[in-house]
């Protein structure tokens, strides 16, 4: 019995180079994201190890909620292709702009959520820290 069969380039519903073109944004937005968190370190580095702690940990709650808006995109992404596959395109328009608009509010929400309490969250998440200022 054989698993694997031989693809023909007829039947598969990507060329290599469709793949590629659609795949290479991919990649070089994880690059960017492992880079600014390696830089955030890296420009903290001098000031102690308390520091690099404290951007060690914001760094793991900018992560998730890069993951979160990532989640609500790919699901968004689903719906709109849908659209697209039934050549619904004014579904499709409204539906992105409403993901747009979604994901929007969400960070900003998000956002307000963290400027205005963001000492007792990171104490909700992380349990006792120790708050250090810069000299």
């Amino acid at each position: 019995m054989k698993v694997f069969a031989k693809i023909s380039e007829r039947e598969l519903l990507f060329s290599r180079n469709q793949l590629f073109h659609l795949l290479w944004p991919l990649v070089i937005e994880q690059l960017l994201s492992v880079l600014v968190g390696m830089a955030d370190v890296l420009m903290v580095a001098y000031v102690g190890e308390a520091t690099v702690s404290g951007v060690s940990l914001v760094g793991s709650v900018n992560w998730l909620v890069i993951q979160v808006l990532f989640a609500l995109t790919a699901g968004g992404t689903v719906v709109c292709a849908q659209f697209i596959g039934s050549r619904d395109y004014g579904s499709a328009s409204r539906s992105g702009g409403q993901l747009l608009f979604i994901s929007t509010s969400v960070m900003l929400c998000i956002a307000a959520v963290f400027l205005v309490k963001g000492e007792l969250l990171l104490s909700v998440i992380f349990g006792q820290w120790e708050k250090q200022r810069l000299p």
